[in-house]
């Protein structure tokens, strides 16, 4: 690997057929010099750099035998690939918020006997460290139409290659569907490791010859006729490009905002005619104009554009001027005092507090319910400005589960359960695919899966108390503190894991329908007012 070589990792390329079309357009000396100009462009190869300079790290989240069950074509993808073998390797099993695991420096054991003039394959520059120009991921998915969860994996995944990039001008480009960038947040997950949105470009399939976009579950195009008419749109694709801020471009991205068409305020390499989703990135609110931050007129004023709303840092309530120790607690309030007026609209943020905690009653649905004669559990001393405030703490700081009550925990999927929950069958989708996919090594593939959550359906120290979850430092989600709490955590951005976490009292829904939650104490909250509905 020579001094100027050019490294590139793409990341769950499934069947690697991305891999093949961009092998062929740079290293086939036959290839069409669009392609060319379009290979060079997507994966950030500077004009100084030959093609035959580029290395390219191509890999799977499945293993080896897993893409052979799932994909009938990997077989002859992966012996077209072995023509440029001097340029590309395959590796499998790697995880997009694990690399920093994966890849790592020279003096480690793990590739201390690498040759020097292979260590590209480990992902390393000539001096050992390591070091990817471009990383590329296609159409990220975790099987699962969850935006919370894939809010969480975007923000793993940055913060994981943010570790792996070489420092300079080394870049990040991610593709996904026209809205996914939207519900994903994806400019603001990429912020939080300090990537800036460099560029907005049209992802078009029809530019990668023999590339298709494939659903990992089961390894057919998840842009087929089908689902295109369930779609308000025609499934259009965007690649994001992000590159490393120092501190002087951080600082001048921290105020900036994207709005549809164009991005304002000076960034390098922003195509001012591509359509960019609108965002408003993270800025610290001392460097906001105070007006800005008490002007009612630029607040959220729905769950979305909270949703989309930067957190200010030091978390400060813009309509009351309210503190909050967390961006957890700043949102819940926003969202339930100011947007959903749930206190009533002449709420103030200094009522006087007239309503002291009653504590509770044990075995009782209500804290004002002394028909048993039960002494009433003890008090905290703490004072509330509502009624409905009073109600809430007690029901979180003082009910108690009943005899041989316990929160819910995770119901188990077997394969054949995900299987059916995923819709796959042999006939679907058969005109788009060259082949029909048997169910039963569709069950196979997620044996893994259904085995890895076993660990997890054991568990009895259930945490009942707020004070027993803290938010992730990556993405924020809530983590138990238990010995297996990151662990969970992790295990749920991992594609198609088959947990579900519902709320058992379906028939106290004034909807009669399921609750499901991606986190156990969300789970926990929910239960503890729910419950109340049909205790007797």
């Amino acid at each position: 690997m020579s001094n100027d070589s050019f490294l590139v990792l793409v990341l769950g390329d499934g069947n690697f057929s991305f891999s093949l079309a961009v092998a062929r357009a740079l290293f086939d000396p036959h290839s069409a010099p669009s392609a060319v100009v379009a290979a060079r462009a997507y994966l950030c190869v500077p004009d100084a750099v030959p093609a035959a300079s580029v290395r390219i790290l191509a890999t799977s989240f499945d293993s080896r035998d897993q893409l052979l069950r799932k994909y009938l074509e990997f077989k002859d993808i992966e012996r077209a690939l072995l023509k440029f073998a001097a340029n590309v390797k395959l590796l499998h099993q790697v995880n997009a918020w694990e690399l920093a695991s994966t890849f790592v420096p020279s003096d480690s054991d793990s590739v201390s006997s690498v040759p020097p003039a292979d260590r590209w394959t480990c992902g390393q520059r000539p001096d050992g460290t390591v070091g990817f120009d471009t990383v590329a991921w296609n159409h990220p998915h975790l099987g699962t139409e969850d935006f919370r969860l894939h809010r969480f994996l975007m923000a793993h995944f940055f913060s994981s290659v943010s570790s792996v990039l070489r420092r300079g001008d080394s870049s990040v480009v991610v593709s996904l569907v026209s809205g996914q960038e939207t519900r994903w947040d994806l400019v603001a997950q990429a912020f939080r490791a300090k990537l800036i949105l460099s560029s907005c470009v049209p992802f078009q399939e029809k530019d990668w010859p023999g590339y298709v976009v494939k659903r990992n579950m089961h390894g057919k195009s998840f842009k087929n006729e089908a689902t295109k008419k369930r779609m308000a749109d025609d499934m259009k694709s965007f690649a994001y490009k992000f590159v490393l801020g120092n501190g002087s471009s951080v600082a001048a991205l921290e105020s900036t905002t994207v709005v549809t068409g164009k991005l304002v305020s000076p960034a390098p390499h922003v195509q001012d005619s591509v359509p960019i989703p609108k965002y408003k990135l993270p800025r610290n609110i001392e460097a906001q104009d105070s007006s800005t931050c008490n002007n009612v007129k630029s607040l959220p004023k729905s769950k979305q554009e909270l949703n989309a709303f930067p957190i200010p840092d030091p978390a400060v309530c813009g309509y009351c001027q309210k503190s909050f120790s967390s961006a957890r607690a700043y949102k819940q309030h926003v969202l339930q005092i100011h947007i959903l007026k749930e206190r009533g609209p002449d709420w103030k943020p200094n009522a006087p507090r007239v309503f002291p905690c009653r504590g509770w009653l044990p075995n009782s649905s209500n804290p004002d319910d002394e028909s048993d004669g039960s002494v009433q559990s003890k008090s905290c001393g703490k004072s509330f400005a509502s009624e409905d405030a009073r109600f809430q703490h007690e029901v979180i700081k003082h009910s108690q589960l009943h005899s041989g009550e316990a929160v819910p925990g995770f119901d188990a999927k077997t394969a054949d359960a995900l299987i059916a929950e995923l819709h796959i069958s042999p006939s679907d989708d058969a005109l788009e695919d060259a082949a029909v996919v048997d169910p039963g090594d569709a069950s196979q593939q997620v044996q893994a899966a259904v085995k890895s959550i076993e660990p997890f359906l054991a568990i009895t120290d259930e945490p009942t108390q707020d004070e027993d979850y803290y938010p992730c430092e990556i993405c924020g989600q809530a983590v138990a503190r238990r010995e297996w709490g990151m662990g969970l955590h992790l295990e749920t951005l991992k594609p198609i894991v088959g947990l579900d976490m519902r709320c058992p009292n379906t028939a106290g829904h004034a909807d009669k329908r399921e609750r499901l939650f991606i986190e156990r104490r969300a789970l926990w909250q929910h239960y503890m007012f729910c419950r109340l509905k049909t205790v007797t």
